[in-house]
């Protein structure tokens, strides 16, 4: 208990610019802190539609490296969300990877050019804002937002069973296909249905960042 309440305060001190603490978190201290807080402006459309992040990897960063993805890699998974026919009925918002190698926003204008409900984000808006104009869930493969934005009770979706976030269950982990595809046909009962667990978040961080 006395460990959980602990990790529970460095958790918090993660959000809040500590910058030893956010070095813990696979964020370089250099970096600013992209849940820092900031005069937040408007960015999603206005319509009752579910409004979707799409939290990007590199395309060309060592996709799959560890096995377990749903998909073969990054390009497949994206391809997979943009022809899937439920896509039409959601509001996508594409946050590329802050430090991607170069050429890959130009091969993820290619894969959603034409598709007038994909949206691209501009760079200097960060997860806060995200946030704070409230986002209703995140789909991500194996990114730190897993756990980021559970702790901000907003529902992920990661497209692989094999991710940081393990054998926790603060996010939703489709193991194939079939169940990456139920997710997304059922996606209102997995929003209506996810609950925030700070004591498994806590238990994440001590876990990840302390031990191994």
């Amino acid at each position: 208990k006395l460990i959980l309440k602990k990790s529970k305060k460095l958790l918090n001190k993660r959000f809040k610019d500590n910058l030893k603490v956010r070095g813990l978190f696979d964020t370089p201290i250099t970096e600013k802190n992209p849940f820092l807080s900031k005069k937040v402006k408007k960015i999603f459309h206005k319509n009752k539609k579910i409004k979707i992040l799409i939290a990007v990897h590199d395309l060309f960063d060592a996709p799959n490296s560890r096995g377990g993805m749903t998909f073969l890699d990054f390009y497949e998974w994206l391809v997979y969300l943009r022809d899937h026919k439920v896509s039409k009925k959601y509001d996508w918002y594409i946050k590329s990877h802050p430090d991607a190698y170069k050429g890959n926003d130009n091969e993820l204008y290619k894969i959603f050019k034409n598709k007038n409900n994909f949206y691209f984000l501009n760079k200097d808006v960060n997860h806060f804002e995200i946030i704070k104009n409230k986002i209703d869930v995140v789909f991500s493969c194996k990114g730190t937002v897993g756990f980021e934005y559970p702790y901000f009770s907003i529902p992920v979706v990661l497209a692989s069973n094999n991710s940081k976030v393990g054998q926790y269950k603060f996010a939703y982990q489709a193991r194939n296909i079939k169940e990456f595809n139920h997710m997304l046909n059922n996606l209102e009962n997995y929003l209506s249905g996810f609950k925030k667990n700070i004591n498994e978040l806590a238990e994440f961080f001590f876990t990840n960042y302390f031990i191994f």
